[in-house]
């Protein structure tokens, strides 16, 4: 554990995307790429591109998004959202897509205590978390704060690479 790399994800919009979209999309990646940061073990994983695209049912009608994510210019995976995201969601959504679906099968990440977390929303805390057997073990985004490594302080302490462009079909 330990971290000497950053996380250099980029958000992609093919669209024209509502500037609150914008944010929710980039808070929540954000906080997934910050415990990342934390294992040595997924350096592999530190340049990703989350594309974002419309799912349309007809020229004016948006039914959901669709997230591409790539890597070396592979695409990896993609999965579909609602457009009527909230931020627990999208965090969750985005943590355990990648968890489950991005990561090589011999990864097992994140462990505590030898144990593998999911992602999860916690209703009664109004936000996403790691858990383990149903209990919240700690939010998305925080998970540097159960290893006492000075390494993964500092990691977590310096603003997270996620671009942001927009482009038009």
């Amino acid at each position: 554990m330990g971290s000497g790399f950053h996380a250099r994800w980029n958000l992609h919009f093919e669209f024209s995307a509502a500037k609150e979209l914008i944010a929710l999309l980039r808070n929540s990646l954000a906080a997934v790429a910050r415990d990342v940061e934390c294992f040595d073990m997924l350096a592999d994983y530190q340049s990703l591109t989350w594309t974002v695209r419309q799912r349309v049912a007809s020229p004016d009608t948006v039914v959901g998004l669709v997230v591409m994510i790539s890597r070396r210019g592979q695409d990896l995976y993609g999965f579909g959202l609602p457009t009527d995201l909230d931020p627990q969601l999208a965090t969750y959504r985005l943590a355990d897509e990648f968890q489950n679906q991005v990561l090589d099968d011999y990864i097992q990440w994140p462990t505590r205590d030898g144990l593998l977390l999911s992602a999860r929303t916690s209703e009664e805390r109004g936000v996403s978390v790691w858990h383990r057997k149903g209990m919240p073990v700690i939010e998305i985004g925080n998970l540097c704060k159960l290893i006492d490594m000075k390494k993964c302080t500092e990691s977590t302490s310096s603003p997270i690479n996620v671009t942001i462009s927009h482009t038009e079909r």
